[in-house]
């Protein structure tokens, strides 16, 4: 079975989507005026 890009793309009503939104924006949230650049280490510190 071939699948392609856009099949494996998370579905909204799906609890995946939902978590994996809620991660990312959890990232870009970790980024104020006090911290405009971070290193990965510093944003997982952040955001967990």
């Amino acid at each position: 079975m071939n699948t392609t890009l856009q099949d494996e793309a998370l579905n909204p009503d799906d609890c995946d989507f939902v978590t994996a939104l809620a991660s990312g924006l959890e990232v870009i949230l970790a980024f104020y005026e006090a911290h405009p650049r971070m290193t990965l280490s510093e944003v997982a510190a952040v955001s967990c």
